[in-house]
């Protein structure tokens, strides 16, 4: 959540309506907090402990075919030992992915309706200026776009990050155990990846929060036409109500077309 709904104090410069104002720079901690709180102690403890469980597995499968293609345990024509204990490496590791998607499935889910709560609880104790002065449209992207951010896309978020942040430490500690010369290259690297990061996160940022501010009049204007479709049609004002609704489309298009070109940036250049 990087906006502020702006309840209460309508009325400032002649206006009843207030602008929709977001925050800049990083995301605070306490929304950290907040969202780590939604998901639960127990389920973030369990996703660590899958994915460890997981990449532990999957290096031990990875270890034990370099001992096949050695053949360590001098088997020879019979390889039934190390099939054996590959495939039930391979099945263990499959099990703990399983259970590690379920996890954050069912610890999403049950954020998602935290935060709702949390969200229709706040509306529903505020005061009747904020209803006065924060237009319905507002209202709506708050509990359609941003709700939708946390119950799918941060679940997605979730699950490739920890992949990804335990994928990167099993491989390190794979090439340095087989090859520690590597680790002088990794410092300069990492520099370089945290260089190129740092920028992209910077722009990524404020493009997420211009995204979903740029649709909250769409969503307003969506519903003033519906509520007024019959006063549009009589004044004969449907041409302008169409015109600025492709006005507000095309802003929010705008934006949207600049996330992807940042997203193709930092692929190129990673």
């Amino acid at each position: 959540g990087g906006r502020r709904g702006g309840g209460g104090g309508g009325g400032q410069g002649g206006r009843l309506m207030t602008s929709e104002e977001r925050d800049k720079g990083l995301v605070k901690r306490s929304v950290w907090v907040t969202y780590g709180k939604a998901l639960g102690g127990g389920a973030l403890l369990a996703l660590l402990l899958a994915y460890s469980l997981s990449q532990a597995l999957n290096l031990g499968a990875s270890f034990w075919l370099t001992q096949w293609a050695a053949d360590t345990l001098h088997q020879g024509s019979d390889p039934w030992l190390y099939v054996a204990v590959y495939a039930a490496a391979s099945l263990a590791a499959a099990a703990v992915i399983w259970v590690r998607v379920v996890v954050v499935a069912l610890a999403c889910v049950r954020a998602g309706r935290r935060t709702h709560e949390d969200v229709l609880s706040a509306v529903l104790a505020s005061p009747m200026s904020f209803f006065d002065t924060t237009p319905l449209g507002r209202i709506l992207n708050r509990f359609s776009t941003d709700l939708q951010v946390v119950d799918v896309q941060l679940r997605m978020t979730t699950q490739a990050l920890g992949l990804c942040v335990f994928n990167l430490i099993g491989t390190l500690l794979l090439v340095v155990a087989n090859a520690w010369q590597i680790s002088f290259g990794l410092l300069p690297l990492g520099v370089a990846y945290l260089v190129v990061a740092r920028y992209y996160r910077a722009s990524s940022r404020e493009l997420q929060r211009l995204d979903s501010v740029s649709k909250s009049p769409i969503y307003a204007a969506f519903s003033e036409a519906l509520q007024g479709a019959t006063s549009i049609v009589a004044f004969g004002a449907t041409r302008r109500f169409g015109l600025e609704a492709r006005q507000r489309l095309d802003a929010n298009i705008k934006v949207g077309f600049a996330t992807a070109a940042a997203n193709r940036w930092l692929s190129v250049r990673l």
